[in-house]
């Protein structure tokens, strides 16, 4: 038995060389032997070995996002009560103004410009308060006879059984009462002085120390008087 190898050829693989044998007046057998392998032989060989080649690796299938979850739009908040319970509380009562109130009202009636407009017209009625005396200012508070019509129209209501149902709903508590110092600093305190809290309470005090005591006295009555009409609850 002999066989052969040809050269490879540069670039190509090599080829092989058979030879037939004969083993009878009609068999041959055809042998083929390699002494010679190149990558591209090894991959016919593996490809074509009877293996069956690898499955491939099933890729899952990426979820699809979860839908975002809409925010609950939160619910309308319901009337405070104690604003329900204070229109129960006036009822048909008209409060007098206040001082200031009265002053505006004064001094738009006497400065009638139509072309003003009315934030002007507060801006110099607040330099004119604020340049008056405690005194001067003294001809704007409600007069006695408007505070008492008001004392006796609450004292009239609260009788009332629409205010004794408003009052037992909401459970409501009676007003602080406030002392006879507290009533005068309520009584000269300037809403619209360029000068601090701190510095008019500051003020306020000094004067309420130099008052005599029948002048004080006065103030002491005016308290007793106001906390006798705070029957009004607040929340």
């Amino acid at each position: 038995m002999g066989f052969s190898i040809m050269k490879p050829i540069l670039g190509r693989a090599p080829l092989l060389r058979t030879r037939a044998f004969q083993f009878g007046p009609s068999h041959s057998v055809l042998l083929t032997r390699s002494l010679l392998t190149s990558p591209v032989l090894a991959k016919e060989k593996a490809t074509n070995d009877g293996k069956k080649p690898p499955k491939p690796r099933k890729t899952k299938a990426k979820s699809k996002p979860r839908a975002k979850k809409e925010p609950k739009s939160k619910p309308k908040p319901k009337p405070k009560p104690v604003m329900i319970f204070k229109k129960h509380l006036k009822g048909e009562i008209k409060m007098p103004l206040s001082s200031w109130m009265n002053f505006v009202a004064e001094y738009t009636a006497k400065n009638k410009e139509p072309i003003r407009s009315a934030s002007l017209y507060t801006q110099e009625a607040s330099a004119q308060w604020r340049a008056m005396s405690p005194e001067d200012k003294e001809k704007y508070k409600p007069s006695p006879e408007e505070k008492a019509k008001v004392s006796e129209a609450k004292k009239a209501y609260r009788a009332t059984l629409e205010y004794k149902r408003a009052a037992r709903k909401f459970k409501v508590k009676r007003a602080r009462k406030i002392n006879p110092f507290a009533r005068f600093v309520k009584e000269y305190y300037d809403r619209n002085s360029t000068l601090t809290f701190l510095e008019q309470g500051h003020e306020l005090g000094a004067k309420w120390r130099a008052l005599s005591e029948s002048e004080k006295d006065f103030w002491r009555q005016k308290t007793t008087e106001e906390n006798t009409l705070k029957d009004t609850p607040t929340a």
